[in-house]
């Protein structure tokens, strides 16, 4: 089936009553299908979750090389099920994982990381343009957040992402970031990538990304423990034999279907009638996403941070097509957006594939 989700005029109080009314029975398969022959399994994997203890977060984040296998689609525009197929890469990343941990921050919290630079030596001659010739070289750039973006003393930096090739991090280096977040800053998602201009775009488009989550503490709806919370990055990554070394092979190599934190059609299992609360991130280089969940209710309540003033917006196949002012945001997520979800099951026990 592929019918719209019905539309909603639902207020913040009834949408918190649905996390306490939840069933027990069979589970739903929200993106997948299932088997009799036993439960179905969640397949939709969650980024390590780091939360600042004493509001102090600090931590190292290693630029480098990791290997792992993905599966990845074998046609542009797959359906449901999609032919896929298995494949090696080497891939640049943050700590070895695709992806990044979930930062976790309260306002005033104070955020440090040490980027250290591992990835080899630059490679010369990829590019007769000389700033693409830079593919190992890198900085840190905190999407979204409200942050001094200068070094503030010597060898301690903000967001600081004003570099030229030659002076970022080079291969080898670190650098030392620190950020307080302010105490009059929205809650909400947000994310952390390389922005060092000819490098970004291949080192985003490997896998260098990871999300922060600002919470207010007075804010029950976001920290609700009745409610799960998840991250999903959405994201497409282009190969050419396995790997992006450089910005033509993440410009010009086919890409990848959208993958949801790595995963190729993944199974999101939830309870017939359940609530959940996603964040969906849009770490695409070039590609705009737009969610639908067919036969569930998809709720959107806040976009890139900012929150509805305590107002929800249907997300459907019929928005997904609707565009301007009274339509924001709608469906579209474009490469760096985010959009906070309220998502609730279809009350209906069945195996149901829907799209994202």
């Amino acid at each position: 089936m592929n019918k719209p989700a019905p539309s909603f005029n639902v207020n913040r109080r009834e949408t918190l009553s649905w996390a306490f009314g939840l069933s027990v029975g069979s589970v739903l398969a929200g993106c997948g299908g299932g088997s009799s022959a036993g439960p179905t399994l969640d397949t939709l994997s969650d980024p390590q979750m780091l939360a600042a203890t004493n509001k102090l977060l600090s931590m190292d984040l290693n630029a480098q090389y990791a290997s792992q296998t993905m599966t990845i689609a074998l046609a542009q525009d797959p359906g449901y099920p999609g032919a896929a197929k298995k494949i090696a890469t080497s891939l640049r990343s943050f700590n070895g994982q695709y992806m990044a941990p979930t930062l976790v921050l309260n306002i005033g919290d104070t955020l440090r990381i040490n980027l250290i630079n591992k990835l080899p030596a630059n490679v010369k001659g990829q590019s007769k343009l000389d700033y693409l010739n830079h593919q190992n070289s890198t900085n840190l750039h905190f999407h979204g957040l409200h942050v001094d973006p200068k070094e503030f003393r010597p060898g301690v930096f903000g967001d600081y992402v004003v570099d030229t090739a030659e002076a970022g991090v080079q291969p080898g280096e670190s650098r030392q970031h620190e950020l307080t977040i302010p105490q009059v800053h929205t809650n909400g998602i947000y994310w952390y990538h390389p922005h060092l201009h000819g490098s970004s775009n291949a080192q985003v488009s490997s896998g260098m990304f990871g999300a922060i989550i600002v919470r207010d503490p007075a804010d029950k709806f976001i920290t609700s423990p009745d409610i799960r919370e998840r991250v999903i990055h959405v994201h497409k990554v282009s190969l050419k034999d396995g790997k992006t070394e450089s910005f033509y092979d993440s410009a010009g190599a086919a890409a990848s279907a959208f993958l949801l934190n790595g995963a190729y059609q993944p199974t999101i299992v939830m309870r017939p009638g359940e609530v959940q609360n996603w964040h969906l991130l849009n770490t695409a280089s070039f590609y705009p996403f737009n969610p639908v969940l067919d036969d569930h209710t998809l709720l959107a309540y806040a976009k890139d941070g900012n929150v509805f003033d305590r107002k929800f917006k249907s997300i459907n196949k019929a928005t997904s097509t609707q565009f301007g002012n009274q339509q924001w945001p709608g469906n579209a997520l474009y490469p760096g957006s985010r959009h906070s979800v309220v998502v609730k099951a279809s009350d209906t026990p069945a195996f149901i594939t829907c799209a994202l």
